[in-house]
């Protein structure tokens, strides 16, 4: 059983996973770019893409070998309200990628 989650878990498996997610952005982003569009626009009139892109990454390790029943059951329940707080994110997340687009 799972007791709880310790303080800084999801900052440091966001902090291992920023490289995997921006290359998983690049190709929204560049659609983005080469548009003309805002890039928050854009990432939110995709959000369905963006989030898959996102969630990709978790998707792969969650199936890797070696995660007990309990972890990938776990995930498989929480996955789908998961997607659902990506795209809820995506404006956000397309300003933050404005803010540093240069």
């Amino acid at each position: 059983m799972v007791n709880g989650v310790r303080p800084a878990f999801v900052r440091d498996a966001v902090d291992r996973m920023l490289d995997q997610f921006a290359d998983k952005l690049e190709p929204i982003y560049q659609e983005a770019k080469s548009s003309g569009a805002p890039i928050a626009a854009h990432f939110e009139n995709n959000k369905s893409k963006v989030a898959d892109a996102l969630l990709e990454i978790t998707d792969e390790r969650a199936a890797k070998p070696g995660h007990s029943a309990a972890i990938v059951k776990t995930y498989g329940k929480l996955r789908p309200a998961a997607k659902q707080n990506v795209e809820a994110a995506a404006l956000r997340l397309g300003k933050l990628v404005e803010k540093y687009d240069r």
